[in-house]
């Protein structure tokens, strides 16, 4: 059977919506699919409820990873393993709207490209979402856009031209977000396109990547995915010491990810100060969108008291005492941080959206 669309979906301990996740995936209009489940080593039922659930489905690949190793790696697994023409990723609580598969795949045709961009996503804006998103009503759901400033609101290709790119990416008129897309399965593999070894921003920088290297980028608009607003995600998670030390891991690793991701465009290796820029705009992201948050909650104390966190420090200091003035350099710096609001807490409150729609609907 030739496989026009691959759909990746990194699963970790997502037995109570994987099942009909794949389910939603298996309905679509379009039918000549993959749905590749990379399991991260879960340690809940989710394997063997697939297993039973979906007993002689041909088009259900399960890829098991070695160890826990995130959802970058574990997508990394499905691109390698792909079959289809085109990918997509799907996160494991999350769902694709009716005929979104089909949608995509005709554009992605149309124009032959390398990426096609959907504008939007519908979030649930009640607090307790059903298992199946399908089943939200239209006064359960909001139709939303990460995009800032001035974004492409018409189908179409964006410009070649890679310095503008760059631009509407630092300025968030193109949002980073990987599960609103289809990608063309070889162009990610021809140029080398894969996730960081980060547990945070990989998502971002990889979505960088692909906007940099794609001769074709197509945006459309439109909402085709549905996105399960939940704080504790494959992205973020309590706000203790142990999240604090996975994004200082990535902050740690960032600088490396970005100059990889931009090494196979001319452009990017020819203008340093674009890459450090890039760089600086992702660490901030970082910084100021989940380490300032965690700090406040979980205390500067227990995060630099922390083991594996002074760990961390260790392993990128030359010395022991150049390590001991990284940590005290890191106190200074987050002591006594401003009262600011949690923005990444606060966009995935089904509250928030649904005071949005109430506005709107005044």
């Amino acid at each position: 059977m030739e496989v026009k669309v691959s759909v990746v979906i990194a699963m970790y301990n997502a037995s109570k919506y994987i099942c009909d996740c794949i389910r939603n995936v298996l309905n679509q209009n379009l039918t000549d699919i993959e749905v590749i489940v990379v399991n991260d080593c879960s340690t809940d039922d989710s394997i063997e409820l697939i297993k039973r659930t979906f007993p002689d489905e041909e088009r259900l690949v399960i890829i098991e990873q070695p160890h826990n190793m995130g959802p970058g790696e574990a997508r990394n697994a499905g691109i390698k393993a792909a079959r289809g023409k085109y990918l997509s990723f799907l996160d494991s609580d999350d769902a694709l709207t009716k005929g979104a598969l089909d949608k995509l795949y005709a554009k992605a045709e149309e124009y032959s490209t390398d990426v096609v961009h959907g504008t939007n996503i519908l979030v649930p804006i009640v607090a307790d979402a059903p298992i199946s998103l399908l089943d939200l009503s239209d006064d359960d759901i909001y139709e939303i856009s990460f995009e800032q400033g001035e974004p492409q609101t018409y189908e179409g290709l964006i410009t070649s031209d890679i310095s503008a790119r760059v631009g509407s990416w630092l300025k968030h008129e193109i949002h980073w977000s990987v599960w609103n897309k289809l990608y063309r399965t070889e162009f990610l593999r021809e140029k080398g396109i894969h996730f960081a070894p980060m547990k945070m921003a990989e998502d971002q920088i990889f979505c960088f990547s692909c906007l940099i290297n794609a001769d074709k980028y197509l945006i459309i608009p439109g909402s085709y995915y549905i996105y399960r607003l939940d704080a504790q995600s494959l992205s973020r998670g309590k706000y203790n010491s142990r999240f604090a030390c996975k994004i200082i891991e990535a902050m740690f690793a960032c600088y490396d990810a970005v100059t990889e991701a931009a090494s196979g465009n001319s452009y990017m290796r020819n203008d340093p100060d674009c890459v450090d820029t890039v760089y600086r705009y992702v660490l901030d992201g970082l910084d100021s969108g989940f380490l300032k948050p965690c700090i406040r909650s979980a205390g500067l104390g227990t995060v630099i008291d922390d083991k594996d966190v002074r760990e961390l420090f260790r392993r990128a200091a030359s010395s022991e005492s150049v390590a001991a003035y990284m940590i005290e350099n890191f106190r200074k710096t987050y002591a006594d941080l401003p009262d600011e609001p949690d923005i990444f807490r606060m966009v995935t409150s089904p509250e928030f959206w649904r005071e949005q729609k109430e506005k709107g609907e005044q």
